[in-house]
């Protein structure tokens, strides 16, 4: 549910799972995203529902995080971008790697300042230490990680970041790759995997900005999609049935305005997917309490070994 304006749309999920209509509770999502807290949202986290368990790392030392700029061709401009390494591991080691997508706003650092992604990475779940595996972050821009004309972050990622990453050793083996996002990037990692599910092993979505038609959409991020054919050409949901043969975990606080939009993914023939609505809103602190268990999560699924 949305903090102050809902609309509601009846969107009719296509592609492989076919036939199943979503009852989207939308409107009101660029209030989130543009970082306002009006309405429902402040009462929210007057009242606490938004405080959640964070972890403090105690103990954890992180690996050595490296950052750079190079010019994207695809992006048609100069990109920054960080990789993060576990503890023990320096950046000429041989790893998998996990692609970090950005959420509106944010940049290839955002994921390591504000999320603490590089901690999450080092630490230990169960008193295990987690199987090693670098994460990767680059500027993908504003658009949602969608192809646009002179801005292009797919062919960034594919073209020019993976093998940028290769040549570090990162990521060589079939199955290796791994992508993670939170809000715009969750439904850029989702998106990025529809898309080349051959190079992708598993799939993190932290609430995944996801939207009931090209008009709540427009509403929300019209930078997003250039049309109405753009947007169904794109749409997360109609082709979620594209990563059947992928990992695939979602997570989502109940207060989150995206909440009522992913819950309904439950209803859904998705054996494959994990999708956990927990306490929370849809901010930095949410995200962070997920860090180690989406670290766990992909990096047991894409090769790495402890």
């Amino acid at each position: 549910m949305s903090p102050e304006r809902i609309s509601r749309r009846k969107l009719l999920v296509a592609g492989a799972i076919g036939g199943v209509a979503i009852v989207a509770g939308t409107g009101g999502y660029e209030l989130i995203e543009r970082g306002d807290l009006p309405g429902r949202y402040a009462l929210d986290r007057l009242t606490g529902a938004c405080d959640v368990g964070e972890p403090d790392y105690p103990g954890v030392v992180p690996g050595p995080v490296v950052s750079g700029r190079f010019y994207s061709q695809y992006r048609q401009r100069e990109v920054g971008w960080s990789i993060a390494f576990p503890n023990g591991y320096r950046p000429d080691d041989e790893l998998p790697a996990v692609f970090v997508l950005h959420g509106l706003g944010g940049n290839h650092s955002t994921a390591f300042t504000d999320l603490k992604l590089q901690y999450a990475l080092s630490s230990r779940i169960d008193g295990r230490r987690m199987p090693p595996a670098a994460l990767v972050s680059v500027d993908g821009g504003d658009g949602y990680w969608l192809p646009h004309l002179g801005d292009d972050p797919h062919g960034l990622l594919v073209y020019e970041l993976l093998p940028f990453c290769q040549h570090r050793g990162l990521a060589r083996k079939t199955g290796t790759l791994g992508v993670y996002g939170w809000s715009m990037g969750g439904y850029g990692a989702l998106l990025f995997a529809e898309g080349y599910k051959g190079m992708v092993g598993a799939v993190v979505a932290e609430s995944p900005a996801l939207f009931g038609g090209y008009f709540d959409a427009h509403e929300v991020a019209p930078q997003a999609f250039a049309s109405p054919a753009d947007y169904y050409g794109n749409d997360v949901i109609s082709r979620i049935g594209r990563l059947v043969d992928i990992p695939v975990k979602i997570d989502i606080g109940k207060d989150d305005p995206y909440a009522s939009l992913v819950g309904t993914l439950r209803g859904l023939p998705l054996p494959w997917m994990q999708i956990h609505i927990d306490p929370g809103c849809h901010d930095d602190n949410f995200w962070r309490s997920h860090g180690p268990s989406a670290m766990e999560f992909l990096t047991t699924r894409i090769g790495g070994k402890g």
